[in-house]
Parts: structure tokens; C-alpha cells; sequence
């Protein structure tokens, strides 16, 4: 349990960090929705105008658009961590939690930093559903993963009461 809240807190750290460094050209960039679709007009193939339409959807509060949005980026440009984590956001606005595990998945590989900011959210998220036998063993398995064997223990002994063949199947994990 200490380990699990060593992480919490190292991410914490690493998100306020990344809040107040932040460069202010990021903030210079923000477009109306309008202007963004235009953009995409001119420019079909360009990830960085889809990227720009689904953010400016995503701060209106039209998740489901900003989603779309943010796939025809990752088309183009599968390998735009910023993207996948955006993305993963987007999910977690809306409560999709599998699909939010599966960017923080695509994220590990490609920003390990973004994906630590991605999960502390996923952590945070009231969308966590304590009877969602998936998100459990998603849950489960990302911990192994940031090697908190402890945390991922307790993803098992939650996962027995939901689904024996996801719980058996995370235990294997867990004792590989």
C-alpha cells in the first residue's frame, strides 16, 4: 500500500509540475470550433487540424465529437502520444473506461508520461464502476505494470467476487 501511494503522490507531483512549466504558446493556439472545422476543410490530411478540432470540441464539452475528432488524428499520426492522451480524456469524460485503459495501454509505449498523468486520472475518475468486472482486471493489470504487485492483489481479491475466469486470469498474471 505504501508503494501504491508513493505513485499517487510521484504522479500528483509530476502533473502540477507539467501544469506550471508549461509553456504559454500552448494556451495561444485556442480556436473557436469554426475556425478548427475550416482547417480540417483546407487541410483533410494534416493530424494537427483534426487534433485542434477535437480539442476545441473536447473544451466546449462535446466529448463524443472530440473523440472522432481525435481517431482521424491517430489515423494520420498513430504515434502522437498527445493525441492518445487527449483521447483517453475524452473517454474518461464520458465515463467509457475500457476504451480510457486501452490509450493509457498505447500511451505506456509511447509516454510514459502521459500515460502516469492518464492513469492518476483513470485513479481519480468517479467513472470507476466497482462492479465493472473489465475495468477491475484492466485496473489489476496496470498495476503490474507500474510493478505494484500489492494494489494489483487487491484488483484480484475484487475480482473474484465479480468473475472467477477474469480473476484466475489476472492471477496467473500476477504470479508469472
Amino acid at each position: 500500500m505504501i508503494i501504491h501511494t508513493r505513485i499517487k503522490y510521484s504522479i500528483l507531483i509530476i502533473i502540477i509540475t507539467s501544469i506550471f512549466f508549461s509553456s504559454p504558446a500552448i494556451f495561444a493556439n485556442l480556436k473557436s470550433v469554426e475556425e478548427c472545422k475550416q482547417e480540417v476543410r483546407k487541410n483533410p490530411d494534416n493530424a494537427l487540424a483534426h487534433y485542434n478540432l477535437g480539442d476545441a470540441y473536447f473544451k466546449s464539452g462535446k466529448y463524443q465529437k472530440a473523440i472522432e475528432s481525435f481517431k482521424q488524428a491517430i489515423r494520420i499520426d498513430p504515434d502522437d502520444a498527445v493525441v492518445h492522451y487527449s483521447l483517453g480524456l475524452a473517454y474518461l469524460d464520458l465515463k467509457v473506461m475500457n476504451s480510457a485503459f486501452e490509450e493509457y495501454k498505447i500511451l505506456d509505449k509511447l509516454d510514459t508520461e502521459l500515460a502516469s498523468k492518464l492513469f492518476y486520472m483513470m485513479l481519480n475518475a468517479e467513472a470507476i464502476d466497482p462492479d465493472d468486472a473489465d475495468v477491475q482486471y484492466n485496473l489489476g493489470i496496470t498495476y503490474l505494470q507500474l510493478n505494484d504487485r500489492d494494489s494489483a492483489i487487491d484488483q484480484y481479491k475484487i475480482l473474484k467476487k465479480l468473475d472467477t475466469r477474469l480473476a484466475n486470469k489476472l492471477f496467473d498474471k500476477i504470479n508469472e
